[in-house]
C-alpha cells in the first residue's frame, strides 16, 4: 500500500534535500539519568554512522563474545546519519574499550552503573540536520516561525511504516494468520498498524484545525508525560496551558479497552476505528492496551543559520518518540526515499 497525504497545517512551497551525506544529518542521545560510576553494567557511549542499532548490538556482541540480549539501548537511530547513543553491556569483566572500534562506529566515552539501560531511558534526542538544494524559499521563514510558535502535528515519521509501507501490509497479513514472524519484527508491525491509525486521526484534526486547540470531549496530555485528563469544555485556563505548551490535544494508541474521549472526539476517534476493523481487531487480539499520544509536536531550542545561498543548517531537540522528519515535513518538500 503507500500512505495517505495526511494533512499538513500549511503545505510547504519550498524544496529540499536532506542526507546528501552522513555528516548531514546528526543525532545526539540526551541521556535521562546520571550514571554512578560503578556497577556490573558498562556503558558506553558510541557514535556510529552506517550502522542501525540493532547491527551496532551483534556487532558489539561478536566481539565481546556475548549473547546480544546482554546488550541494551534506550532507541534506535537512524542507518545513514551520525549518530550518538549510549549502550550498556552486562559484564563484570575489564574491557579494554579502545579495541573495540570498528569502521563504522567508535567509543567516545565508557562509564559503569549499577542497572541495565532500558527502552525509552533517555530524554530525548538533538538534531542538527543540513538541507541542501533549496528552492522556492520565500515562505521557509514564516514556517519556521510557525513551528517555533505552535510546533507542529505530531505524526509518526514515514520510516515507522518501512518501504512502500510494507510493515503495514505484514501486519495485516499478521493479524489474518498468513505469517508467523519472530517477536522483534512482530513488534515492529504491530506499532505500524497502532501508528498508522493514530496518524489517521491526527490528520481528520488537522483537517478540522483542532489538532492544537482542543476540541469538545478532548484528552488532554500534560507535557512530557504519559498522563492526561478528560474534559468536556473549554475554558481560560486551558487555553493559556495550551498556549505555554503545558497541555496538548492527543488522539489514541489503540489496544484493548475503551476509548477515553468523549463528544465530538469520541465521535471522530470512533468513527476512523470502526474503518479499519482488520487493524484495531488485531491490535487488540495481540494484547495491546489502549493509549494516548500528544497531537502536538514542540520542537525545543530551534536554531537555523545559511551555510550558502541554499543549504541551511538546521537544529533542535525532541522529546523521545517524537521524529525529527515530522518537523522537516511541514518545512520542506523532500523526496520520501530521504527519510
Amino acid at each position: 500500500m503507500s500512505l495517505p497525504d495526511w494533512a499538513y497545517v500549511e503545505k510547504p512551497v519550498t524544496r529540499g534535500r536532506i542526507k546528501a551525506s552522513p555528516e548531514d544529518f546528526v543525532v545526539e542521545e540526551l541521556p535521562g539519568f546520571e550514571l554512578t560510576g560503578s556497577g556490573e553494567h558498562l556503558y558506553l557511549l558510541v557514535e556510529k554512522c552506517g550502522l542501525n542499532t540493532q547491527e551496532l548490538v551483534k556487532l558489539l556482541a561478536g566481539k565481546l563474545n556475548l549473547h546480544p540480549k546482554h546488550i541494551a539501548y534506550a532507541g534506535l537511530k537512524d542507518k545513514q546519519a551520525i549518530t550518538r547513543q549510549w549502550i550498556s553491556i552486562c559484564t563484570s569483566r575489564d574491557v579494554d574499550v579502545a579495541k573495540l572500534a570498528s569502521p563504522g562506529f567508535r567509543v567516545l566515552e565508557s562509564k559503569r552503573h549499577t542497572t541495565k539501560l532500558r527502552r525509552g531511558a533517555h530524554r530525548g534526542n538533538r538534531f542538527e540536520i543540513v538541507i541542501r538544494d533549496l528552492s522556492e524559499i520565500d515562505d521557509l521563514e514564516a514556517a519556521i516561525e510557525r513551528l517555533q510558535s505552535q510546533g507542529v502535528p505530531n505524526y509518526f515519521g514515514a520510516q515507522r511504516f518501512g518501504h512502500g509501507a510494507k510493515n503495514i501490509d505484514k501486519a495485516r497479513a499478521l493479524f489474518a494468520g498468513g505469517i508467523k514472524v519472530e517477536r522483534h519484527l512482530r513488534g515492529v508491525y504491530l506499532s505500524a498498524a497502532r501508528s498508522f491509525l493514530f496518524n489517521q486521526v491526527l490528520s481528520a484534526r488537522v483537517s478540522q484545525k483542532t489538532w492544537a486547540t482542543g476540541m469538545p470531549g478532548e484528552n488532554f496530555m500534560l507535557d512530557g508525560s504519559n498522563s492526561f485528563f478528560k474534559t468536556d469544555e473549554m475554558d481560560a485556563i486551558l487555553r493559556e496551558r495550551l498556549a505555554s505548551f503545558d497541555i496538548h490535544p492527543s488522539a489514541p494508541l489503540w489496544g484493548k479497552g475503551a476509548l477515553t474521549s468523549s463528544g465530538d472526539a469520541f465521535e471522530l476517534e470512533s468513527g476512523i476505528m470502526a474503518a479499519h476493523p482488520d487493524l484495531t481487531a488485531g491490535l487488540e487480539t495481540f494484547g495491546l492496551r489502549q493509549q494516548r499520544r500528544a497531537a502536538r509536536l514542540v520542537a525545543q531550542d530551534v536554531r537555523c543559520s545559511w551555510i550558502d545561498d541554499t543549504s541551511l543548517k538546521l537544529s533542535f531537540k525532541l522529546s523521545r518518540g517524537n521524529f525529527a522528519t515530522t518537523v522537516l515535513r511541514e518545512l520542506f518538500i523532500i523526496d520520501a526515499s530521504s527519510y
